[in-house]
């Protein structure tokens, strides 16, 4: 039998947004950092005592100083303000009804500058704890019996990779692409927008010389379009039961969890 190769779309399909996706996650997950305790310190400069008529503890010479930490100077991760909570709060809004795409990302990646890698890890533990149990043996199954399986996502590749990894689910995947974050001194300093569009997703595919035929493309929603119209066996995950009315003119095949994915991927092959 001819090779098959599943492509998955991230956010939305094997992470459920529920009711937040990978990114929107990240940016609340910010939205709620606060401050780094202070701590008061006392110390006593050289020319303690020198200052007679002062008065309070600089009388003896001592200095109130505050920090973080005693020692070194650190540079903690800067909480956000009002207006940066309140600017992620309506791109977060607009992310989720499908408005304003290109404008989120530019705002996103701004917003972020500066955060820390370390940030990315604590938010993908949580994260994949909403792969489910039943999801999880699905795809690894469909790994275990063949099937090439890629992840192309408009969204955070550092996220998809890392949720996956914690999952266990990393090994399953052959490739997994999306847009990068720019790090330095290993805090984001921007992002590689390399599949920013829907259509490049397409173009990927194409790059990799897949056929339509040979390719199943699962997705659930607006940036999976072209991808689902191009394949022979396109599947929407519609957890909600609202997307089916939606696209009804499409002709996908739907579904409301991964496991279903099974009944459907061997009925199409062996009819073929």
């Amino acid at each position: 039998m001819p090779k098959y190769t599943i492509t998955w779309d991230f956010d939305g399909t094997i992470l459920p947004n529920m009711p937040f996706d990978s990114e929107q996650s990240l940016l609340r997950y910010r939205m709620s950092q606060r401050p780094p305790a202070q701590r008061v310190a006392w110390i006593l400069p050289p020319s303690a005592g020198k200052d007679r008529d002062a008065k309070g503890p600089n009388r003896c010479g001592w200095n109130r100083v505050r920090s973080t930490r005693f020692g070194k100077p650190n540079q903690p991760e800067q909480p956000f303000g009002l207006l940066k909570k309140g600017c992620a709060q309506a791109i977060i809004y607009a992310d989720q009804r499908e408005r304003f795409r290109k404008t989120f990302k530019r705002v996103y990646v701004r917003l972020l500058k500066g955060t820390p890698a370390s940030t990315l890890d604590e938010v993908s533990r949580d994260l994949a704890q909403k792969i489910s149990t039943a999801d999880r043996n699905s795809l690894r199954h469909l790994k275990n019996i063949g099937y090439d399986m890629i992840v192309l996502s408009c969204g955070t590749a550092d996220l998809s990779e890392r949720i996956l990894e914690v999952a266990g689910l990393r090994d399953c995947f052959r490739l997994i692409e999306g847009n990068h974050f720019r790090f330095s001194n290993n805090r984001i300093t921007g992002m590689n927008f390399d599949i920013p569009d829907p259509d490049d997703k397409l173009a990927f595919v194409k790059n990799l010389n897949l056929s339509p035929d040979r390719t199943i493309v699962v997705g659930d929603g607006y940036t999976d379009l072209p991808l689902l119209n191009w394949s022979s066996i396109p599947v929407m995950i519609d957890r909600s039961g609202q997307k089916k009315k939606r696209f009804t003119s499409h002709h996908f095949y739907f579904i409301s969890s991964i496991p279903e994915i099974i009944n459907i991927i061997e009925a199409n092959i062996t009819q073929r």
